[in-house]
């Protein structure tokens, strides 16, 4: 039985798995391909050399019961351009890849929402980036791919850090006048603003004022 060291956080076991499982991975395709193959012709000799009794005589004695599907069963494994567009033999490492792929999506799609949720808040709070990122390198280190993604995430969340990290530059004296200026120039604007409509109020007074004297 295999053992881990004590020290390794979650995600390093994870990557350690897959990294094992990712190097045997070629091996067993080609294991699969081979026995795939090695039953294909097995099945080709069967059909092409054996009788049509001979092939009868595997039929399971329940299914042997209907003699007309027996026949056409028959007449189907005979004739070659039928067999080959109907017969195809799948190894379980088919049906794990379709799950491998369904999983895949789930997974990211968990990824692209944690990296939705933590954009804001990590930008509020730095502090919370190492947990945003243990959990997003955890959920991708469960992928079967996951070498793929090791080096794109950590160069990602280093140019967070780092960011995060950096002070704002201090503005220049120039930057300073300039806002200044800025300012100045806002608060003008803003009492003639103010000003403008004092005036417009107190000549619609005397609009009003003056029209309740023609109506005396």
């Amino acid at each position: 039985r295999g053992s881990s060291n004590a020290q390794d956080t979650a995600t390093a076991v994870v990557k350690k798995t897959n990294f094992g499982t990712l190097r045997n991975q070629d091996r067993q395709n080609d294991m699969q391909r081979f026995l795939k193959d090695l039953l294909r012709i097995k099945a080709e000799i069967i059909c092409e050399q054996f009788s049509p009794e001979t092939l009868a005589a595997f039929v399971p004695d329940e299914a042997a019961k209907n003699p007309e599907t027996v026949k056409q069963a028959v007449e189907l494994l005979k004739t070659q351009k039928l067999r080959d567009m109907v017969i195809d033999l799948e190894t379980d490492g088919s049906f794990d890849i379709n799950k491998q792929e369904e999983n895949i999506l789930k997974v990211l799609s968990h990824i692209n929402e944690m990296i939705g949720q933590a954009f804001g808040l990590v930008s509020q709070q730095p502090a919370l980036l190492p947990l945003y990122r243990q959990m997003i390198e955890s959920a991708a280190a469960t992928l079967s791919n996951a070498r793929q993604f090791e080096n794109v995430l950590e160069e990602a969340f280093d140019k967070i850090s780092t960011e995060l990290n950096t002070p704002d530059a201090p503005s220049t004296p120039a930057e300073d006048k300039m806002l200044e200026l800025q300012n100045k120039k806002m608060d003008r604007d803003f009492a003639i603003k103010k000003e403008q409509n004092q005036l417009k109020r107190e000549e619609l007074d005397l609009k009003k004022f003056a029209e309740l004297n023609n109506m005396k």
